[in-house]
């Protein structure tokens, strides 16, 4: 299930990039944005409130536990 979340994440992303050299840009900066957020860089009790929902909604969270 991981494996065709990040293939679609990454065609998602390209999809909406207008160009290529957008997208090069832009999927590292999303990808390490669903990392930051996903309880291994950062436990969950030590995240904002507001960033919480991040917690569950990145696949990392599912995959590492």
């Amino acid at each position: 299930m991981f494996e065709i979340w990040v293939s679609t994440f990454g065609q998602v992303l390209a999809a909406i990039a207008p160009s290529e050299q957008t997208a090069r840009l832009f999927i590292p900066m999303i990808f390490i944005f669903v990392v930051l957020f996903c309880g291994v860089l950062q436990p969950y009790s030590m995240l904002a409130e507001f960033w919480r929902w991040v917690h569950f909604a990145t696949p990392f969270t599912w995959l590492i536990g």
